[in-house]
């Protein structure tokens, strides 16, 4: 018999295999947009695309850039607020507006234009409270004592302006003080001075020499000729504590502090003290709890 006569038929095909070069991805088309999230209140819409286009292989790079993207928000203003009630001292009143209705969110642009607004506006009624400020200083005063450390002064007021309807007092001192003629005072006071004497005859003349002898002044704190003590002039002690304020609330009021002359006291005739005993300062008591000032008619 002739020989049987057959056809070649293909098998399937094998799995593909790994790229002979480097193969990089690609993006596929975006998806469509998501619903938003949100019915109201700023939500989120998206879309997403894969990079399969074709997918990177080997050692192929994958796709570059983002594979979502979300829709930026630009920001929108509120409502106006209504006007605010006059501010008397500041002659204005203000309304005001905020960017959230929605804010700018994912990169979107913020609101444009301006948050607050004002207009002129007169209150007739309200009493604007002024805080005080101090005035320059005044000139120093003559010196407390020629020698031995004396005292200048020199002082300022609460008056450019002064408080007014509660308004704060100044902070600080009133006065200012600086040591002067601190050099050792020198000669004595010659009027207060008692005198002792002696004296000797020349019985066979001609003598040389003095005839009579005396000495005045103070030594170890007596007199030379007599036991009386000298004169102890007096000298300021160093200032005592501020004396609590005036007022315990509502308003400017005042402390003082004394000082005596103590240091040491004026004694056997000497001389009183030279400078003030006390100073005084304005001092900012609290606001009284409850306390509004009252209106005032026109």
């Amino acid at each position: 018999p002739p020989p049987l006569t057959v056809d070649g038929q293909w098998s399937s095909w094998t799995p593909w295999g790994q790229c002979s070069t480097k193969c990089n991805g690609g993006w596929g088309e975006w998806s469509n947009w998501t619903d938003c999230t949100k019915s109201c209140g700023g939500g989120v819409q998206s879309r997403r695309r894969d990079c399969d286009s074709p997918s990177p292989e080997g050692e192929g790079d994958y796709c570059e850039g983002l594979g979502t993207e979300v829709i930026s928000f630009h920001g929108s203003w509120s409502l106006w607020s209504g006007w605010s009630e006059c501010d008397g001292c500041e002659g204005v009143s203000v309304r005001t507006r905020e960017c959230n209705s929605p804010p700018a969110r994912f990169g979107g642009l913020p609101c444009h234009g301006e948050s607050r607004q004002s207009r002129g506006c007169q209150d007739n009624v309200t009493i604007c409270s002024v805080d005080g400020s101090w005035s320059q200083w005044g000139g120093w005063s003559e010196c407390s004592a020629p020698c031995g450390g004396g005292v200048k002064l020199r002082m300022r007021q609460c008056d450019n302006p002064a408080p007014q309807s509660g308004g704060r007092g100044c902070a600080g001192m009133s006065e200012q003080q600086r040591e002067c003629n601190s050099h050792t005072c020198t000669g004595t006071r010659w009027d207060r001075l008692g005198e002792q004497s002696r004296t000797r005859v020349c019985s066979f003349p001609p003598c040389s020499g003095m005839r009579r002898q005396s000495k005045t002044g103070c030594q170890h704190g007596l007199w030379n000729c007599s036991l009386e003590p000298c004169p102890v002039d007096g000298g300021l002690s160093t200032w005592g504590p501020w004396s609590p304020c005036s007022l315990s609330c509502g308003g400017l009021g005042l402390k003082t502090r004394n000082r005596a002359c103590s240091h040491p006291a004026p004694a056997y005739g000497g001389r009183d003290c030279l400078g003030p005993r006390q100073e005084s300062t304005y001092c900012q008591a609290m606001d009284c709890p409850g306390l509004q000032p009252a209106p005032v008619s026109w």
